[in-house]
């Protein structure tokens, strides 16, 4: 009378319309309810769990390959290759990454001393062959290890022995650079500021202040680099400034020579001015006068 009255029956004679978004399943539990009222005209409904068999059927005809399944053991395969790479893979490269470090950090070091027993032999022999082979071992440490600046600066004093101020600035200023420096101690920087303002004043470059105004903030116990300060305060005009680092120097070192002929030089001159201006020199320590005049 009613014509099919099993679910699968009623979905096999009525096909979804062509564009139709609805799923299959939703189609058959709609028939099943549409099923079920016509059989009980409305009451006593059956329970529609009892269609679940029809839907998981119909699911299962709809996806028979099952990819689903497929794609969820594809990527717990690919979950689990991936956690043995981590595990294993990476650990062994950095392993054998740490050994060539270990390896080139020695290699360096050895051209290193090398480098700096040629350097002494240098200074002591004036030989600027010597300087040279020290240079060349610094070179070869550089690029087995190149953010020592232990080796930067054995290079700028091979260099500055040969004459080439100018290339030994640059060497310093590798050694002194943010990555490199981290490998000096606080005294050791203090070293490499002092002697870049050294050499920066002789060749006349600038930012010799600061340099040495860092150095001493470092290690205050560098007599020389007093005595640098002062003789920079002195070319810039700033007298009062140089008699300051000046008497620090002495402070430091009271037999340093070189501080004594500056401030004995730089007192005559402040008498001489506040003389002729009418106006009581400042108080300076004794100076032994005769030095240098």
């Amino acid at each position: 009378m009613w014509g099919p009255t099993n679910s699968e029956e009623i979905l096999a004679h009525r096909p979804l319309a062509e564009g139709s978004h609805v799923k299959p399943e939703q189609a058959l539990y709609g028939l099943a309810l549409s099923e079920n009222c016509l059989h009980h005209g409305g009451s006593n409904l059956r329970p529609l769990e009892n269609f679940t068999p029809l839907v998981s059927n119909l699911h299962h005809h709809a996806n028979p390959g099952g990819w689903g399944d497929l794609i969820l053991q594809a990527g717990i395969f690919a979950l689990a290759i991936f956690w043995f790479l981590a595990k294993n893979i990476p650990q062994s490269l950095l392993s054998k990454f740490r050994l060539f470090r270990r390896r080139s950090h020695l290699e360096a070091k050895r051209h290193f001393v090398l480098g700096a027993q040629l350097l002494s032999q240098a200074t002591s022999s004036s030989d600027p062959s010597l300087a040279r082979r020290a240079a060349a071992e610094a070179d070869r440490a550089i690029s087995l290890d190149p953010t020592d600046a232990a080796s930067h600066i054995l290079k700028a004093l091979a260099l500055e022995i040969q004459g080439f101020r100018t290339s030994a600035l640059d060497s310093l200023d590798a050694a002194l650079s943010p990555l490199a420096q981290k490998s000096l101690s606080a005294a050791e920087k203090a070293d490499a500021l002092f002697k870049r303002a050294e050499l920066g004043v002789a060749v006349g470059g600038g930012g010799a202040v600061e340099d040495l105004t860092e150095s001493l903030r470092l290690k205050g116990d560098n007599a020389k680099a007093y005595g640098l300060l002062g003789e920079c305060f002195e070319k810039n005009g700033l007298k009062e400034e140089a008699r300051k680092a000046l008497e620090d120097a002495l402070r430091v070192q009271p037999d340093y020579d070189p501080a004594r002929v500056a401030l004995a030089r730089l007192v005559s001159y402040l008498h001489k001015r506040f003389n002729a201006e009418g106006v009581n020199p400042p108080s300076v320590p004794e100076v032994p006068w005769s030095v240098g005049f």
